[in-house]
């Protein structure tokens, strides 16, 4: 039925653009943040995704709002996300 089936982990990965890499012990200020979707897995099932293989992932997943945001983000790149556990907390 699928190309791939990843099984571990999903994350969201919050990227921060800076004005210029601080200088030891020094500061600089963030100019922009970009959301992404994490997870040795889940990076590895949207990068096959996107090459046309057919991907589903399974694992723990919380039934939170980030929880929904990392789902969002996985379908938005074709990754089916039916194999998903819910579970009301990790760790």
């Amino acid at each position: 039925m699928y190309d791939i089936v990843g099984v571990g982990h999903n994350c969201i990965d919050r990227l921060c653009i800076v004005e210029d890499y601080p200088k030891e012990d020094s500061s600089t200020h963030i100019t922009k943040i970009e959301i992404q979707g994490g997870g040795a897995v889940a990076t590895a099932m949207v990068c096959a995704s996107r090459l046309g293989k057919s991907t589903t992932i399974i694992g723990p997943i919380g039934k939170d709002a980030v929880s929904t945001e990392i789902i969002e983000l996985l379908k938005s790149d074709g990754v089916d996300c039916s194999n998903l556990n819910t579970i009301d907390s990790i760790g």
